[in-house]
Parts: structure tokens; C-alpha cells; sequence
């Protein structure tokens, strides 16, 4: 490569050009590479293409650089529409626009897991399995926050019940949508690199390794579909079947969850008035502060004695000693 780039006059950044080793245990294996007379420097990971790849080739160190850049841009979304008092509908405009494209960048790659973890084995009821895939995922972190940031909480609020105000589904299945039309390209695709790549994945499957195939096999079954469904539907026919099943269930989860929470807890009264999953009406009123309160109010995220009083339970109260 040296050669060619001398030949045709070309200049190499050696300052940015790095070495990574691919190993199990993601160390940093020192080896010497050059550049001509330069000596490359190895490292653990490195940005291609916008997305962090790691020696241990997890994506756990890019996850947390892209979530890192899309909180930058939702403090400055934030800084630049507090005094405007947006209504949610705008809010949630500008987020979808500005912030969660950031946030899903790559998530067709980095949005897979191991499907032999405590995780997938932990129910056999699909969207259950979902939730606790995908739990605390970065693009549902983004979110969340800043949902209670428009919403007016503090953020030990529940989440459960401010996704549910809002009637947003979880970012997680636009990961998984991503992860279905990538596969449903892949399926289609007829020669080339993109496709020796894809046949490896699937061979690495057959043969017992994980694989970005694995994962992908696995959510298509968890929705009652199977590879063949990238052959008989046409794109938009198996997004809309996926988003459809994954609707479905998080629904069934979220009815679950009610249940669960009615009689105990600080979400017994919410769940009391709360019937179904949706956006309620008072997020369309154009005051801010009238939002917030009535907020607070329903999903307890207020200083109220019935709230605070829960937290000091156990704790030792001095008596005063009064002389009379």
C-alpha cells in the first residue's frame, strides 16, 4: 500500500491510522505493524464510520460513546427550547428529528445480543423476553430522560409510568425494526462482499457460534415469524408485521405490569386511574407548569406527605420534651 500511495502521490494521516487486534478477551495485544518507516500504534478501539469497534468485539464502548453524543445534542435541544415553552407534541417533534437519529446510529450492528444469555432463557412469553433484553439500553435511557425533562419530573421518577403518560413505546423496537430490514436486505442482496459476510454469519449459527445471524433468527421467532418471511413479504409488508406483533405484546406486557403494580408500591393510585396505554389528553395543554403539576400528581413524582412519608419510614424521630 506504500508503494501504490508513492506512485500516485498520495499522503497517508499515519496519525490516524491504527492497528486493532481482534482477541476473546478484548486486551490490547502489542504487535508491530509499519507504514513504511513509520511504526502504527495499536489500540483497543476505534471509530469506523461513525460507530467505536472494539478489540473484544462487543459494542459495549460504542454504545456509550453514541448515547455520550446524543445526551450533548438533547442538553442543547434543551437549552435552546426552555424559554419557548414548547408544547409535547413539539418536544417530541424535535426529538424524533434531532436526537434519535443520533442515538439509533449503526443499531442495526450494534443492537444485537447473545442469544444463550440469562436473559433469553428468563420467559418464553416473547416481548417479556424483549423488555428484559434490551433493558436499560441506551437508546431507552436517552429517551426516558428526556421525557421526564419535557414532562417537568425529577428523575428518579418511574419510567413505566412516564412512558406511559406519553403513550411511547419503547426505543428498542426501532433497534429491532433496523435489525429486521438490515436482515431482510441481507436476504436479498445477490453477490458481492456484503453477502460472502452475511453467509459467514449464518455458517458461524449453523455450526453453534454466536452471530449478528443468531440474533436476528431469534427476534423474527420471538414474533412468531422465521427467515422465510424476508422471502414472502415485501419490506414494508414485514416492518408492518413486526411493528404490529411488537405492539401487540408490549401491551400484554404493559396489562401484566398493571396487575403487578395495583395494591402495592408507588404506582397502586396510577394504575387506579390509569386504564389503558396512551398519551393523555392534559399533555395538550399550553402551560407548562399545569402539565407538570398534574403529572407529579399521577405518577407520585411530587413532595407530597403520602410520597415523602414512604421514605422515612423506620427512621427515628426525636420527641421534643415539653415542660408545662
Amino acid at each position: 500500500m506504500n508503494k501504490f500511495c508513492q506512485d500516485w502521490c498520495l499522503e497517508v494521516n499515519v496519525l490516524k491510522t491504527k492497528v486493532l487486534i481482534f482477541n476473546k478477551s478484548g486486551k490490547l495485544i502489542q504487535n508491530t505493524f509499519s507504514f513504511g518507516n513509520d511504526v502504527l500504534e495499536n489500540v483497543r478501539h476505534y471509530r469506523y464510520l461513525g460507530v467505536y469497534f472494539s478489540a473484544s468485539g462487543c459494542f459495549n464502548f460504542g454504545q456509550e460513546d453514541i448515547f455520550k453524543r446524543s445526551m450533548k445534542a438533547s442538553f442543547k435541544l434543551t437549552k435552546l427550547t426552555t424559554s419557548g415553552e414548547p408544547s409535547v407534541n413539539t418536544s417530541l417533534h424535535l426529538y424524533d428529528h434531532l436526537i434519535k437519529p443520533i442515538v439509533l446510529y449503526g443499531s442495526e450492528i450494534w443492537g444485537v445480543f447473545k442469544t444463550n444469555s440469562a436473559a433469553c432463557k428468563k420467559d418464553k412469553m416473547g416481548t417479556f423476553v424483549m423488555d428484559e433484553i434490551y433493558n436499560n439500553n441506551i437508546a431507552d435511557k436517552s429517551q426516558v430522560r428526556y421525557l421526564k425533562y419535557i414532562l417537568g419530573v425529577n428523575r428518579h421518577s418511574s419510567n413505566l409510568a412516564v412512558i406511559s403518560e406519553t403513550g411511547r413505546y419503547p426505543m428498542y423496537f426501532s433497534i429491532i425494526l433496523s435489525i429486521v430490514k438490515y436482515l431482510y436486505r441481507l436476504e436479498n442482496v445477490k453477490d458481492g462482499l456484503l453477502k460472502e459476510a452475511y453467509m459467514l454469519a449464518k455458517e458461524l449459527h449453523c455450526k453453534g457460534l454466536q452471530s449478528w445471524y443468531s440474533s436476528a433468527v431469534y427476534i423474527l421467532k420471538l414474533l412468531n415469524l422465521n427467515i422465510c418471511s424476508c422471502r414472502h413479504f415485501s419490506e414494508t409488508q414485514l416492518v408492518n408485521v413486526v411493528k404490529a406483533n411488537l405492539i401487540k405484546g408490549f401491551k400484554s406486557f404493559w396489562q401484566s405490569e398493571k396487575i403487578k403494580k395495583l395494591g402495592e408500591g408507588k404506582l397502586d393510585t396510577y394504575f387506579n386511574v390509569k386504564h389503558k396505554f396512551g398519551k393523555e389528553t392534559y399533555l395538550g395543554l399550553g402551560k407548562f407548569h399545569l402539565r407538570k403539576a398534574i403529572c407529579k400528581l399521577r405518577i407520585s413524582a411530587h413532595t407530597l406527605s403520602i410520597e415523602t412519608g414512604r421514605y422515612s419510614k423506620g427512621k427515628k424521630t426525636t420527641k421534643r420534651r415539653t415542660n408545662l
